[in-house]
């Protein structure tokens, strides 16, 4: 799994849309990247809108944030209208990204991969991990992420 220092290699994945996203796009910004295992489910619906009820407030910071599961792009696009998503949701139906960032959760009964453990990365502005969080909880996951970034942000 990454750890904190390690800088984030690019990498390009579709959006809830079908456009083409790089991570590189977003240098000069803190990004926050939470995986989370599937569209629609319970803990993560909670989680994904967490972080959607406050992006304006993410964004006033010039932070972007990043859902990534290994849903589809059409998933993420009926899940993105349903909850009215403003939120950037990755699709890695592929897992690459998944298992670069060593999130991958398997199954330790049938060795089945079932999708991304729930954890999330800040990143700084050179796109280097700063922060991990490893033991989410997802109804206020988003509260807690931006708490963190506004005490960093006084910080420095």
């Amino acid at each position: 799994m990454l750890g904190v220092g390690t800088k984030v290699d690019n990498f390009v994945l579709n959006d809830a849309f079908g456009n083409i996203r790089s991570l590189n796009e977003f240098i000069g910004k803190k990004v926050v990247i939470f995986f989370y295992a599937k569209n629609n489910t319970t803990g993560c619906t909670k989680e994904v809108c967490s972080f959607n009820e406050l992006l304006a407030e993410f964004k006033n910071l010039n932070v972007e944030v990043i859902g990534i599961s290994c849903d589809s792009v059409n998933s993420h696009y009926k899940f993105t209208k349903e909850y009215g998503l403003g939120v950037t949701l990755l699709s890695d139906q592929e897992k690459t990204v998944i298992n670069y960032f060593g999130v991958l959760n398997v199954s330790l009964s049938k060795k089945r991969r079932i999708g991304a453990k729930r954890i999330t990365f800040i990143l700084d502005e050179t796109l280097k991990v700063i922060h991990r969080f490893d033991n989410v909880r997802p109804a206020n996951h988003g509260r807690e992420v931006l708490n963190f970034i506004q005490k960093l942000n006084k910080l420095s």
